[in-house]
């Protein structure tokens, strides 16, 4: 989900929680009750979003108290002086060296301080998530992140902040996002750069199928089975075809090809690991396709032959044709 839609469905849900304080507390005036009812179902058809789902604050964060927002931004809240901005910066300053210290604690108190003077101030917010994320306190991050973004939209910090939060809660497609609207507001950041190159490292590596060391099967078979191109079986046609399921059934059965096989297992389990073990199985079945095709050259190329013609074989199949396939399988191996 794109940052900047998950921020407004998460401003609709706060308003649909309010709405829904509003309608429990409403039971006078029964017409403003179902107006106020209309209007909630009006936001929730609008913007996709059911005030009913148990999981809303999973998914767009504790409900912000609109109340609260409007009177601490209200002209009548107290009154925030230059001295008390001061006082307010010193502990967050004090903050920013606990979390130097790694005393999280300590700079969460001192955070709080500071917010507790002056409540409209993003830096402080965005300094206290993370302590909260030090802290394994991911919902409190979260909200207060939020929080400085809702007072400062262009604070690219704050973005930033969030992106390393949401990698820790293992979110890397909310992270990306993150990290790329902090890479917007302050193009020249190279930490921005790299987070959203590791978010993207790790979202193609998610996506991809094969390990990044997997061995190519390719290189180790295919020329044993692919033809004289050396490419890739069709193992759709593989599947597809009676004749060399039964042909790959007594290929297997083989006792020298059960040999071999046992000593790739044998041979396999003395490694720890990593490149050298997958080296070592990409050497061994390279050893073990030349030694098949040296010793049992009939088998090999009747495979092959009907690998690389699947359609000539299934017809063969069909007018009953098939004999001399079958003479391949059944000829006995040299030794």
């Amino acid at each position: 989900m794109a940052q900047e839609q998950l921020i407004k469905q998460r401003l609709i849900y706060s308003i649909l929680k309010f709405l829904d304080s509003e309608i429990q507390a409403e039971s006078g005036n029964v017409e403003r009750r179902e107006s106020i009812e209309v209007a909630a179902q009006c936001l929730e058809t609008a913007f996709n979003i059911s005030i009913a789902n148990p999981q809303n604050d999973s998914i767009y964060g504790p409900p912000v108290d609109l109340l609260s927002v409007v009177s601490s931004t209200a002209p009548s809240d107290k009154l925030v002086t230059d001295d008390m901005r001061q006082q307010a910066d010193r502990f967050k300053n004090q903050g920013n060296d606990f979390i130097k210290q790694e005393k999280y604690k300590e700079a969460l108190e001192a955070y709080n301080a500071a917010v507790q003077i002056d409540a409209n101030n993003a830096i402080y917010y965005c300094n206290r998530a993370a302590a909260h994320s030090k802290l394994g306190n991911n919902d409190q991050a979260f909200r207060d992140c939020f929080r400085a973004i809702e007072i400062d939209p262009n604070y690219s910090k704050v973005y930033g902040r969030l992106g390393a939060i949401y990698l820790t809660t293992d979110k890397v497609n909310e992270a990306l996002d993150a990290y790329k609207k902090a890479h917007t507001l302050d193009p020249n950041n190279e930490n921005y750069i790299q987070s959203i190159r590791l978010c993207e490292e790790r979202l193609n590596a998610t996506n991809n199928t094969n390990p990044p060391n997997a061995p190519n099967l390719s290189s180790m078979f295919g020329s044993l089975l692919g033809g004289a191109s050396g490419g890739t079986p069709d193992m759709m046609s593989f599947l597809n075809n009676p004749a060399l399921i039964n042909m790959a059934s007594q290929f297997v059965q083989n006792p020298q090809v059960q040999g071999l096989m046992a000593n790739l297992v044998t041979n396999l389990g003395g490694q720890d690991g990593g490149q050298g073990g997958i080296n070592t199985l990409l050497q061994a079945g390279q050893r073990m396709a030349s030694e098949l095709s040296s010793n049992n050259p009939d088998l090999i190329e009747s495979l092959r032959r009907n690998m690389n013609n699947p359609s000539q074989q299934n017809r063969n199949n069909n007018s009953g044709s098939n004999s001399d396939n079958q003479s391949d399988q059944n000829r006995p191996s040299s030794s």
